[in-house]
């Protein structure tokens, strides 16, 4: 498949995307990226506190404290929002064992591993490889048309 000439627009996003109980994460990122008529997002949580631990971290998931995930997108009004139910594989790693409260640097450790799969999935969507049009949107509108 050919590849796509124009830039992916990165936009970062505050708030978070894929956890139920991200509201008690201290670390979330959530990134658009958007080439032509494809977009994905990429969510990252971690470093869970719930208030049931009295601001102690624990995980959320099996040896994890910190998870990315990359969504296929769709429509949520004015909103491009990921779907939980439509995750894309990736190659770069996804988990994050280190525990926060133990180890200084994991959330520095859990940005490099969200910037790594956002690279990844950038590079595919350039590339031809991934094609992931935006769900809910009708095709050829000016919202899709962000790489220019």
């Amino acid at each position: 498949m050919s590849g796509d000439t124009r830039p992916v627009i990165v936009t970062e996003r505050g708030w978070p995307m894929h956890f139920v109980g991200a509201a008690a994460c201290t670390f979330r990122r959530n990134t658009l990226l958007r080439c032509g008529e494809n977009a994905v997002v990429v969510s990252s949580v971690g470093n869970y506190r719930p208030p049931s631990l009295n601001g102690d971290s624990c995980e959320i998931g099996v040896r994890a404290f910190y998870e990315t995930l990359a969504l296929r997108v769709h429509r949520d009004g004015p909103y491009l929002e990921g779907d939980p139910d439509q995750r894309i594989e990736f190659e770069s790693p996804g988990i994050l064992g280190l525990d926060p409260a133990v180890d200084t640097y994991a959330d520095m450790a859990a940005n490099i591993m969200h910037d790594r799969v956002v690279e990844e999935v950038s590079a595919r969507l350039l590339a031809g490889e991934l094609v992931s049009p935006i769900a809910g949107a009708a095709s050829g509108t000016t919202e899709l048309q962000a790489c220019t």
